[in-house]
C-alpha cells in the first residue's frame, strides 16, 4: 500500500512533503479517511466506505453531514496534498500516500489518551 520508499506520488519532498503530511494529520476527519486504507488493506475505496468507517454511530443527519464534509472538504484537501486521487463523479478514492504516513498514524493511535 502506498509507496514503500516513503515518497508519495504528489506529496513533494523535504519540508514540503512534511508540511503536507502534517497538514493531513491535523484534522481528525482526514486522519480517519487515511486510516481506512491500511486497516482495510486496500488502496481503493468508495466515499460511502470511508464515511461508514469514519462515522461514529451518531444519527442519520450526523452521517449526512459527514458525507458532505468528506465530499466538499476532507477528500479534496487530501487530493490537493497528493495523498489520494478523488473522483467525485464516481465517488472513488485511491490512496497515494507514502508508507511513512501510515506509520505515523499508528503512532498517533497508540498515543491517544484515554477517555476524558
Amino acid at each position: 500500500m502506498g509507496d514503500e520508499s516513503g515518497s508519495g506520488d504528489g506529496a513533494g519532498c523535504g519540508d514540503e512533503r512534511l508540511d503536507a503530511l502534517f497538514t493531513a494529520l491535523a484534522d481528525r476527519h482526514r486522519r480517519r479517511a487515511i486510516s481506512y486504507f491500511p486497516v482495510q488493506g486496500d488502496d481503493v475505496a468508495s466515499v460511502d466506505d470511508l464515511v461508514t468507517f469514519a462515522h461514529d454511530g451518531g444519527s442519520r443527519s450526523d452521517r449526512h453531514r459527514l458525507e458532505l464534509l468528506f465530499h466538499h472538504a476532507t477528500l479534496p484537501k487530501l487530493a490537493d496534498l497528493g495523498l489520494v486521487e478523488y473522483d467525485p463523479r464516481s465517488g472513488t478514492v485511491r490512496y497515494r500516500g507514502p508508507r511513512v504516513l501510515e506509520q505515523v498514524l499508528d503512532v498517533v493511535e497508540e498515543s491517544k489518551p484515554g477517555p476524558c
